[in-house]
């Protein structure tokens, strides 16, 4: 499955501690990742499973 995605439902996702599928083919817009870059603070303080979110962000 393809899915593009946008830089929003990534951080609401991540907050959340909903799941994130690794095994799909996500497509997302280059600034999306220096958004996660720039505001990797900010989601790291609003959600419970920080080590799963450095090793996606990372």
């Amino acid at each position: 499955m393809k899915i593009i995605v946008d830089a929003n439902i990534i951080f609401s996702a991540l907050i959340k501690g909903n799941p994130v599928y690794i095994n799909v083919d996500a497509y997302a817009p280059d600034f999306t990742f220096i958004e996660l870059e720039k505001y990797e603070k900010r989601i790291l303080k609003k959600t419970s499973n920080r080590q799963r979110i450095k090793e996606i962000i990372l």
